[in-house]
């Protein structure tokens, strides 16, 4: 089981980590604005144009220093690459004067940069979002605890939360084939490099947010039972599931077995996992009380 570390210790280092995640987003930005003043038109007549497009889009990526989780969709006629990556998320400021009404809070937003063939390029923010405990938590299990952050702190921290991003892409597709309303009574469970997350849906408005991280040290039975089914799912099948929600109609997949099979695993078990007595879910409410 992880050890806590001192709760104040822990906001400090996420808000560096979120700084860092600042830092990175706005030299991306930078780097995509000076891009567009070479290349104002895209150039994507073939799949062999599309290819350097993703080539220079990845390069982009990583003069930034963004850690991203990838997609890459090839049809007949038709393509897909997108690239899922972090940014701090800001939320409305009581003191509208001081900020313009924008103020950073403890969350981090799941951004998409994505080039389609035919050709479209863009970036958007998704519904979903890692909440403040969330990465606390991953901050326990990387056991870091010095300030300033060093680069290979950020990718241990960024290792852990990158494994859920397709994932959490991919659960509105999943959830596409039960009622909207249904959708909150799930415990979404999405499996990482060393745990999983735990996630809620919520309808109003539309938003998924991942709301702990549990380390997966000390496996219990529900535990075996439910990651059997959700570590056989292959990478391209989700990646599929999340190319749909990304690209609606240019990538049009059916819904199936596999998808059936995460759902009734996160209806099944979910429940189960989050209420099971020994899991660190006490250990959550002695970290908020601190």
């Amino acid at each position: 089981m992880m050890q806590l570390i001192d709760p104040s210790l822990a906001r400090g280092i996420r808000r560096a980590y979120l700084e860092s995640l600042d830092a990175t987003w706005d030299k991306f930005e930078k780097i995509q604005k000076r891009d567009k003043l070479r290349r104002p038109y895209l150039q994507v007549e073939s799949q062999k144009g599309f290819d350097k497009e993703v080539e220079r889009l990845r390069k982009n990526i990583e003069s930034a220093k963004l850690m991203p989780s990838d997609i890459t969709i090839r049809l007949k006629n038709r393509a897909l690459w997108a690239s899922l990556f972090l940014t701090r998320e800001f939320g409305k400021s009581p003191d509208e004067a001081l900020d313009h009404g924008m103020t950073p809070t403890g969350y981090a937003r799941v951004q998409v940069c994505a080039l389609t063939y035919p050709a479209n390029e863009w970036i958007a923010p998704m519904s979903v979002r890692i909440t403040a405990h969330a990465i606390d938590r991953v901050i326990q299990r990387t056991g870091i605890v010095d300030l300033p952050l060093r680069i290979g702190d950020i990718r241990a921290i960024n290792v852990e939360l990158s494994q859920s991003l397709i994932w959490a892409a991919a659960a509105f597709f999943i959830l596409g084939k039960i009622k909207i309303e249904e959708g909150p009574e799930l415990t979404l469970i999405f499996p990482s490099a060393n745990g999983f997350f735990i996630g809620k849906f919520d309808v109003n408005p539309v938003e998924l947010s991942l709301v702990t991280f549990v380390d997966r040290d000390r496996e219990w039975q529900e535990q075996r039972e439910l990651f059997k089914v959700l570590d056989s799912i292959k990478d391209t099948e989700l990646g599929l599931f999340a190319a749909d929600v990304i690209a609606r109609h240019h990538i049009d997949v059916e819904h199936g077995e596999i998808d059936a099979s995460i759902y009734r695993c996160w209806r099944d078990y979910g429940w189960r996992i989050r209420e099971k007595i020994d899991r660190p879910g006490h250990l959550d409410q002695y970290w908020k009380s601190k």
